[in-house]
């Protein structure tokens, strides 16, 4: 089933502006490092900064055209010719099955067993010949329309849309009441929605919208925990950018974009890709460009389930749909036996450990569910075709639905299979990375000199306050400040980056209010005065990084946990550099950043917060590169030479059982 494949090789040079494959950099990475790029441009740009995924497209993509210029390709694989998003490019949805077979072949953490195909092949292929599930399935649920309209168009198109990422990292999770139930996960999405309509908001019209404020956004998605949904703010930028493209593009409606499809399924999926940029699911694994698409199909799928295959849901080539990666089906197929995880990657995680969007962990879950799951397709067809079923309907999209409904349905059998944790990147059409990952463009949308893409959103915030974001321009400067405050609210440590706080006074006022609507709070994300702000408490201490309101608060945490670790292992382990370059996930007390140390350490953590941000540019996100330069830098020991061995054997063992307590 997985013959080997060849490795391509190419002579091509690493183009002009990829910024470093692994992270978010646009055109301004290190040289020319894992992805691209020529030259240092600003500094180290945006780094690794929140894990390994958007930021190789672009030199993925110019590597390939290069290949097919002048370079020597060696490989029994199809590489995909077409992975632009946006801006009218297009991504082609038959690229889905051979990337992702791809990567099944050379995977390390995930493995797919044909005795597990086999065996879920024959309980499966039972139940639909007893049509025990078929598609009539979709509409049994009380909060999916049961006699669709046309109006139902825009209902699953928003849906859709907003359709990622309802996990928490708090004990208390996001959900939703409406209708006297209680609704979490995907459910609550579709509640809010039906909530928001029974309330008098139209979120079937984009000119309604598209106009709604983050203010309205935030109220619309209240939940009955008191947490607040996660990535927020995306959510509103989405619904924002997709009612701008629906009014001034397509009459007003989604129905406008299924009529240019024709009645075809990839057709759909690649208009919708087109120009709506944050269907663009696209991911690189050794190089080598992965495309996934799970929400573009999974639009074209409802689509299909919610008119049962005629009016708007009528594809001649539905078939053609794959399956959708998300972290319930993977969990469903391991269960089945289908998928096996590597002993590391199943501690990782049981741990509940956050998977990096884009690493080869997530890439290889994501992409050997959807390979598995064509392998079963294939396998269940044969054993219809045995039993005279060859008309009975089976299609990747019925074999996603019956497996993320059994996750569900069976959440208590499953609950000791571990979900990978993933915040997807979401990124907005004009910033610096999409643009280059859509059109080579490097700043500006569609050649927009005003910079705001046509779209409505000018990035003005709620209160009318600007603090300094400028319609939607692209910029590398995406931090506005780093604070640490103690438990009376009082400073610790500030640094302001831009002049949305000029004066002093106005810095005072700021932190007084950021610190009287966080403290004492649950949450880890708070959005007031035109700014989204993470915070982390500890002890006597509360450490922020806050941007402007349109930026992704995935980024912002990423520098906040990267801020905090950094000064962790560099307060618990200063005396023992060569223990911090060996041991230091193990050697750092994250505990014991308390106030007294903090100031006690003062110099190092301010030079840390130097060398993480400059000016508001992410310059470094590696934790203990920051704790290792500020030691090194700020240490007044004497070298190890000079310390008895006793004295290095004795502080190691003070740290590890402080660690252990």
């Amino acid at each position: 089933l997985f013959p080997a494949a060849a490795a391509a090789t190419a002579t091509a040079g690493r183009g002009t502006g990829g910024g470093i494959g692994g992270g978010i950099g646009g055109g301004t990475g290190r040289g020319t490092g894992r992805g691209g790029g020529t030259g240092r441009g600003t500094g180290r740009g945006t780094g690794r900064v929140a894990g390994r995924g958007i930021g190789g497209g672009a030199s993925i993509l110019y590597q390939q055209q290069q290949q097919k210029k002048n370079c020597k390709v060696k490989s029994s694989h199809y590489i995909p010719n077409s992975i632009e998003c946006g801006s009218g490019m297009m991504i082609q949805l038959k690229d889905v099955l051979p990337t992702c077979r791809a990567v099944a072949e050379k995977a390390k953490y995930v493995t797919i067993s044909v005795d597990g195909i086999n065996s879920a092949a024959d309980r499966i292929g039972n139940l639909l010949l007893q049509n025990k599930f078929s598609l009539a399935k979709w509409r049994e649920h009380e909060l999916h329309p049961s006699d669709p309209k046309d109006v139902h168009v825009d209902f699953i198109f928003v849906i859709d849309l907003l359709n990622f990422s309802f996990w928490t990292t708090q004990d208390e999770h996001y959900a939703v009441d409406y209708r006297g139930k209680t609704w979490s996960g995907y459910w609550s999405l579709v509640a809010v929605i039906q909530r928001a309509i029974d309330e008098g908001i139209d979120l079937t019209n984009p000119a309604v919208y598209g106009k709604l404020s983050l203010e309205q956004v935030e109220t619309i998605f209240r939940s009955s925990t008191g947490s607040t949904v996660p990535l927020l703010v995306d959510r509103h930028r989405l619904l924002t950018e997709a009612g701008s493209v629906l009014t001034s593009e397509f009459n007003n409606t989604f129905r406008t974009v299924i009529e240019q499809a024709s009645g075809s399924a990839e057709k759909l999926v690649e208009l919708v890709t087109a120009h709506f940029p944050s269907f663009c699911d696209v991911s690189t694994y050794e190089g080598t460009a992965v495309v996934l698409l799970k929400r573009a199909q999974i639009l074209v799928a409802d689509l299909w389930g919610c008119y049962q295959g005629q009016q708007w849901g009528q594809f001649f080539d539905i078939d053609r749909i794959t399956m959708f990666a998300d972290y319930r089906v993977p969990q469903s197929l391991v269960y089945h036996g289908i998928l096996q995880y590597s002993t590391d990657l199943h501690k990782t995680l049981m741990k509940g450990t956050l998977i990096s969007n884009g690493s080869a962990q997530e890439v290889e879950i994501r992409a050997c569910s959807i390979w598995a799951v064509e392998l079963l397709r294939q396998r269940i067809k044969q054993e219809l075709a045995m039993h005279n079923g060859e008309n009975v309907c089976c299609n990747s999209i019925l074999l996603d639905f019956y497996l993320w409904d059994y996750a569900k349905d069976h959440s208590c059998d499953l609950s000791q299979i571990p979900i990978h944790h993933t915040r997807q990147m979401i990124m907005p059409q004009d910033h610096p990375i999409k643009t280059e990952f859509m059109s080579e463009r490097k700043w500006l949308v569609d050649g927009d000199d005003d910079g705001d893409s046509g779209n409505d959103n000018d990035g003005d915030d709620c209160d009318g306050n600007d603090h300094g974001h400028k319609g939607s321009v692209a910029s590398l400067y995406t931090i506005k400040g780093i604070l640490i405050l103690d438990n009376d609210g009082n400073r610790v440590l500030c640094k302001y980056f831009d002049e949305s706080f000029p004066s002093l006074k106005e810095q005072r006022s700021f932190e007084k209010k950021l610190f009287q609507k966080t403290n004492q709070s649950s949450a880890e994300i708070v959005m007031f005065e035109g700014i989204t702000c993470v915070f982390k408490s500890n002890i006597d201490l509360i450490f922020y990084v806050f941007g402007s309101s349109q930026e992704n608060e995935l980024l912002l945490a990423t520098v906040l946990n990267t801020l905090y670790d950094a000064i962790s292992y560099s307060i618990n382990d200063d005396s023992i550099p060569f223990l911090v370059s060996c041991m230091p996930k193990m050697l750092s007390v994250r505990d014991s950043v308390e106030k007294s140390n903090v100031l006690n350490h003062l110099d190092a953590v301010m030079l840390i917060t130097d060398e993480l941000v400059d000016g508001g540019i992410v310059l470094e996100a590696d934790a203990e590169t920051l704790a290792r330069n500020a030691t090194l830098t700020t240490r007044d020991d004497g070298p190890i030479s000079e310390q008895t061995l006793a004295q290095a054997w004795n502080k190691a063992g003070d740290l590890l059982r402080r660690h252990l307590t």
